[in-house]
């Protein structure tokens, strides 16, 4: 995740995401995380330490659309009504993903979508 959607989760937990590994993309080499949170400077960096590993990214705008071509998955949460908002996820091009999977609510819908 990013730096600021780390910020924003520690804001509002004021802990780290619990029982899984957080791990901060950011470009401030002098960012401080709390202990037992990863930092690395860049996407490439991401994937290169993590390779060996399942990766879930979680945001934000920038770490979304840096990632979106180089994923295999997407679990999406689809808001089924208008929000203000400045910031949007990257559009999910229907000949490069399949949905697989759906589970509607009342008011969104839980999808997993297969790059094709």
């Amino acid at each position: 995740m990013g730096q600021k959607t780390f910020e924003s989760i520690l804001e509002y937990l004021k802990k780290p995401l619990p029982e899984r590994k957080n791990v901060v993309i950011t470009k401030n080499t002098e960012y401080k995380a709390p202990e037992g949170v990863e930092v690395l400077h860049s996407i490439d960096d991401a994937f290169a330490t993590l390779k060996d590993e399942d990766v879930f990214v979680c945001g934000g705008a920038s770490i979304y659309a840096q990632t979106i071509d180089r994923v295999d998955t997407l679990y999406i949460t689809h808001v089924h009504q208008v929000v203000d908002g400045d910031t949007f996820f990257p559009e999910i091009k229907k000949d490069t993903w399949e949905e697989t999977w759906r589970e509607d609510h009342e008011g969104f819908s839980f999808v997993k979508y297969k790059r094709i």
